[in-house]
């Protein structure tokens, strides 16, 4: 499948590009720091702060060791704060979502990434069990002209995903397809 190639290509570009950021430029720029005044030392390690969170975003470290749900609720936690957004989750002990899957990690990173940037809203809330995952957020009206978009990329990331409103109420449901990953072998 050529899509899945293309795909593992940038995977390994970004994941170079936010090694790059993270540990060989960060790591000058903190060697720099110590032979400056105190106020270029703060702008210093402002600039070093960033390029580590922008590294985060790019290709997270804890994608391989902890999985797409970890890594994308870092990544969830750090957008909502930079947007003032509030996001809550509360997951199972049994769930399908902390494999190290890059393509559905990146779907869940453009499908938060749309939420926020939709606006109105002040708090998301995160539920994860089994092989779902839901996102449910207070909105007056919901109008994405993205959600087609989505809805094409989950069939790439091999989850299923819809959209559901109840009065003020927006909810992305995701859930990924049953198969080797199956949570029941993974639950006593």
């Amino acid at each position: 499948m050529p899509d899945v190639s293309i795909h593992n290509f940038y995977e390994q570009l970004l994941e170079e590009a936010s090694f790059d950021l993270h540990e060989r430029y960060s790591q000058l720029l903190t060697g720099l720091k110590w032979k400056m005044d105190e106020e270029d030392a703060l702008l210093i390690s402002y600039i070093i702060e960033d390029m580590r969170e922008r590294s985060s975003y790019y290709s997270p470290v804890s994608l391989r060791k902890l999985g797409v749900y970890r890594a994308w609720r870092t990544y969830a936690n750090q957008l909502g704060k930079r947007h003032g957004i509030r996001i809550l989750f509360e997951e199972t002990a049994c769930h399908v979502w902390n494999e190290d899957n890059p393509i559905i990690f990146r779907f869940l990173q453009k499908l938060i990434q749309i939420v926020v940037s939709e606006g109105g809203t002040e708090e998301i809330r995160v539920f994860v069990e089994g092989n779902s995952l839901l996102l449910l957020y207070e909105k007056e009206l919901y109008r994405s002209m993205k959600e087609d978009f989505l809805k094409k990329f989950a069939v790439f990331a091999g989850v299923e995903v819809s959209v559901q409103e109840k009065e003020s109420t927006v909810a992305w449901v995701v859930k990924r397809e049953e198969g080797p990953h199956d949570f029941n072998t993974n639950c006593g």
